[in-house]
């Protein structure tokens, strides 16, 4: 349960005339600070992106990212929406999401931490608790911590990283693996006083909103009706919306929405696809009909968002 949110959105086909840049860990392994060899290479520490090859590009992460600001300040782009980040600022970004325009300040100072897909799945055990704060996190990726909080954090960084520094630790292994937990139950808590009435729904309906989600993100770019992943999951159209509108605040078809919107924005941003293939890669049965989905739901045209006509979309 819950492994959508460490799957992609949906991975790009890219080619050389395309400006999005896709990265795995093994990309940032290199720039790494610290690796941890018992998770095979599957955690990695950055105490300085500023030194990474691609900071400043266009990128598709394939990991989950904390980084935690203790110093200086960063600017970036994170699906469409501009962020900033200073001291006591934490971000959490999962999937694969569209990080633009990252930049960090001289005198950046923090603590970034990198987790495999596959490590997420392995490690957070319980992950189901992070379901409640998934639509905040995808709101504000961004959270101040007080100073109780980043105590906490810093502590659980510390202890990480001793014993990702203690190669003589007879179980290595097993420690980093509860710490990671600790670390993720930590974050948990910290969501959950920002967002308390996320915790009022019951088990069972963010079940069917876990399998909504996996579902939307493997097909919404060839489904795109509440009906057809209602008939897939055996449930009413109207159920479904219900029980989505309850857990997410959004109804389905706004999540499908959402989905496809950033993906062709994404597109139209960072390829050189024409809007003629953007239509066939988001099956759209013709070019006007993207055209009127797109205005409808931003209020411009594709053409006018690529050539930088954005207000506030």
């Amino acid at each position: 349960m819950l492994k959508s949110v460490f799957l992609p959105i949906r991975k790009l086909e890219l080619n050389t005339f395309e400006m999005l840049m896709q990265v795995s860990l093994d990309d940032v392994r290199p720039y790494a600070s610290l690796r941890a060899p018992d998770t095979d290479n599957n955690l990695i520490i950055l105490d300085n992106f500023r030194n990474v090859a691609f900071t400043g590009k266009t990128l598709q992460l394939g990991f989950m990212l904390c980084c935690y600001c203790n110093r200086g300040s960063a600017s970036f782009v994170l699906n469409g929406k501009a962020y900033e980040m200073g001291p006591g600022d934490f971000l959490v970004g999962f999937g694969e999401q569209v990080f633009e325009k990252c930049r960090p300040s001289e005198d950046f100072r923090g603590r970034i931490v990198l987790v495999s897909q596959e490590y997420c799945k392995e490690s957070f055990v319980g992950l189901q608790n992070l379901w409640p704060f998934l639509l905040y996190l995808l709101r504000n990726p961004v959270i101040h911590l007080s100073e109780v909080e980043q105590i906490w954090l810093f502590e659980s960084f510390a202890a990480l990283i001793r014993r990702l520094k203690n190669e003589s630790h007879g179980y290595r292994k097993e420690a980093i693996l509860m710490l990671m937990r600790v670390f993720y139950f930590d974050v948990c808590d910290f969501l959950a006083k920002r967002n308390p009435e996320a915790m009022q729904h019951s088990a069972h309906s963010y079940v069917i909103f876990d399998k909504f989600i996996n579902l939307a993100q493997a097909c919404y770019m060839e489904h795109r009706e509440v009906k057809w992943y209602a008939n897939e999951m055996g449930l009413s159209s109207k159920y479904l919306s219900e029980i989505v509108k309850t857990v997410s605040g959004r109804t389905a078809g706004q999540w499908l929405m959402s989905l496809a919107l950033t993906q062709i924005k994404s597109l139209l941003r960072n390829t050189g696809l024409s809007i003629k293939e953007i239509t066939a890669r988001m099956h759209f049965p013709n070019q006007s009909f993207l055209g009127k989905y797109f205005k409808n739901a931003t209020g411009i045209s594709p053409s006018d968002y690529r050539n930088g006509k954005i207000k506030n979309v």
